[in-house]
């Protein structure tokens, strides 16, 4: 009796770590934004400077560099993905106080950004195009703003 009980408690504890571990992983896709839900604008990409960023030989590299006021940075690394991947950009930046666009030049050649405020942003966007990718950053304000952080694909 006492086997059967502890084998029917395992056996709902197990359940429950199994149900946990699904809904978690639908949380995570749930909290991804739509690349057509996000602002859209063409910007000159001639005139962007470039991330001296750190390409790492997984899918994650890092983002340390100084975004001029009223400047764009871009990725010199293109990222290839498939339509409906996700690609996260896990970013602070300094002064809190500026207005910062975070996001991704498209292969339509559009910039899909968000814009934050307050010093970070931890966003995943899911891409509805296949082809190559670039990560941007715009500056809106009139000072120049450090940016750390990484960017996961």
């Amino acid at each position: 009796m006492k086997r059967g009980l502890v084998l029917f408690m395992v056996c709902i504890a197990a359940m429950g770590w199994l149900g946990t571990t699904a809904d978690a992983k639908n949380l995570s896709g749930e909290s991804a934004i739509q690349m057509e839900d996000m602002r859209r604008e063409i910007i000159d990409v001639s005139q962007a400077a470039r991330f001296e960023g750190s390409p790492q030989p997984r899918i994650t590299y890092s983002i340390s560099d100084q975004v001029a006021g009223q400047a764009v940075h871009i990725s010199d690394d293109k990222i290839s993905l498939a339509a409906r991947q996700v690609i996260t950009i896990n970013c602070s930046y300094s002064p809190a106080s500026a207005n910062v666009d975070f996001g991704v030049i498209a292969p339509d050649g559009y910039f899909y950004f968000l814009n934050v405020e307050g010093g970070s942003i931890n966003q995943s966007i899911r891409v509805s195009q296949s082809g190559s990718y670039a990560v941007a950053v715009r500056n809106n304000s009139s000072y120049t703003v450090s940016v750390v952080g990484f960017v996961t694909y």
